[in-house]
């Protein structure tokens, strides 16, 4: 396992990434894109950072920032996120599914928490039983 800090706009993608990593996002106004990639785990701190998603399976994000904006394009398996319910600037942005059929998609969890998403892909707010519908966006491309 590796422990990579990215403090700068940054693209990782298989195979230049291997699976099962660990991303560190430290500071303020950094995107980071993890493309093809499965099982990571991302830490964010700071503030207004950006993470985009298009992993093959099983992330983990623990959000610890303030505004953090964590978008999905294209990915498949289910996602954990930690901590967003402290981080009431934050936003998460799902491709491929209008604003309405995502928020309308949210249901608890079974422990806690909110989950979004259907068919073969899903997102589990862990401990975030109250989960602002408003903090849910989706794309569908033209």
């Amino acid at each position: 396992m590796t422990i990579s800090t990215i403090r700068h706009d940054v693209f990782i993608a298989s195979p230049t990434g291997t699976d099962g990593e660990t991303f560190v996002l430290h500071g303020s106004n950094i995107r980071a894109t993890l493309f093809g990639l499965s099982n990571n785990t991302t830490f964010i701190h700071g503030s207004n950072n950006g993470l985009l998603l298009s992993t093959d399976s099983n992330e983990s994000i623990v959000d610890r920032g303030r505004g953090t904006q964590i978008s999905d394009a294209f990915a498949q398996g289910n996602t954990n996120i930690y901590g967003f319910q402290n981080d009431s600037t934050g936003s998460f942005t799902m491709m491929f599914m209008t604003t309405a059929n995502l928020q309308a998609s949210m249901r608890p969890d079974g422990h806690g928490g909110t989950m979004v998403g259907t068919g073969g892909f899903t997102v589990d707010f862990v401990g975030a039983a109250h989960l602002d519908p408003a903090q849910l966006h989706g794309i569908v491309p033209v």
